[in-house]
């Protein structure tokens, strides 16, 4: 796996700055500015504070931010990218704020200004490779009653229920969307995520590590998610992903499709009950995921339009040509499924 250079995130995010915030537009409506506004909220800002925003980006934090410290207090934006920052001005600027200070900067090497009062990072501490020596630092940083406000992926990362249900209290008073596969038990276990579901509010997405119709269904009956994770290219297919869709629909829930793919952006299309179209590991440091045996076809931030669209693809089949040159240069063996 590549892992891109300060260099070349930076490029990357200065390249698609003037269109950042209408690529994850899509998000507004699933509660996006519920939940920054909440988080803001309960850094219990005062008048006069000076707040550090982390991975800043846009600025998507600022205006909740300035109307918690006022004119008196102020607002850092520390992000790795000029371009994000220069889109980040202009918010400031239809703001008419004159408080905010706008560093260009790794935030692993950021020094903590001496009076900083809080710290705040939005979909941002997944980025540094050592987060958790950023946090450190920006703890260190926090006087006596300083505050700090995150928002990150667990990733299946938890190693037992005791930590999983510490990090579901912490959803609960972040009014996250929804806890994913929080811990490594594979995501299989009924019982213990309905005893998850039973101690914490937040939402659960389960399912990814189950197959099939009959075990996804077991699942819901057994009330071990509140969303449903299915796919086609493991849960049987096309209709394999169809069926379960439509039995979640039965049971009143939403179905996740996972991962991105011609054949799962037809699937999206094609029902209701779905929320997000997921585009898988799109870390800055990571090169792209997708095969490569598509033509034509793109699954990376880029290949998201200016209004924040992706589109289902109108070619023959599964809508794009494959790359048979690919293919056959990656071969490694052959035999017959079945003979007519």
């Amino acid at each position: 796996m590549a892992i891109l250079s300060n260099e070349q995130v930076e490029r990357l995010y200065d390249k698609n700055a003037g269109i950042y915030d209408r690529l994850v537009s899509g998000f507004r409506w699933a509660g996006l500015g519920r939940w920054r506004r909440d988080l803001v909220d309960r850094l219990e800002l005062k008048a006069g504070d000076h707040v550090v925003d982390l991975c800043a980006g846009t600025g998507a934090n600022l205006a909740f931010l300035l109307e918690s410290v006022g004119p008196s207090g102020k607002v850092t934006l520390v992000d790795l990218s000029q371009g994000m920052l220069d889109q980040a001005r202009r918010r400031a600027k239809r703001l008419r704020a004159s408080n905010v200070e706008f560093v260009q900067s790794d935030v692993a090497a950021f020094r903590f200004p001496s009076e900083t009062r809080a710290v705040i990072s939005t979909f941002g501490l997944e980025m540094p490779p050592d987060y958790a020596g950023l946090i450190e630092r920006a703890s260190a940083a926090l006087p006596t009653g300083g505050r700090m406000a995150l928002l990150i992926d667990p990733a299946c990362e938890i190693e037992n229920f005791g930590q999983t249900l510490a990090l579901g209290r912490a959803c609960d008073e972040a009014n996250f969307f929804w806890l994913e596969d929080p811990y490594q038990d594979g995501g299989v276990s009924q019982f213990a995520h309905r005893k998850l579901r039973q101690m914490v509010k937040t939402p659960m997405l389960q399912t990814e590590h189950i197959r099939l119709l009959e075990q996804h269904v077991d699942f819901i009956v057994a009330d071990g998610t509140d969303y449903v994770r299915a796919g086609a290219h493991e849960d049987g297919g096309v209709t394999g992903a169809l069926k379960i869709a439509h039995a979640s629909e039965g049971f009143g829930l939403d179905v996740e499709l996972h991962g991105p793919g011609p054949v799962h952006r037809h699937i999206m299309s094609s029902i209701r009950n779905t929320n997000f179209f997921e585009l898988g590991l799109v870390h800055p440091k990571v090169k792209t995921t997708k095969p490569p045996v598509y033509l034509g076809y793109n699954d990376d931030l880029d290949g998201i339009d200016s209004e924040g669209n992706v589109y289902a693809p109108d070619g023959p089949g599964i809508g794009v040509p494959l790359d048979w040159d690919w293919i056959r240069a990656h071969q490694v063996d052959e035999g017959v499924l079945a003979e007519a």
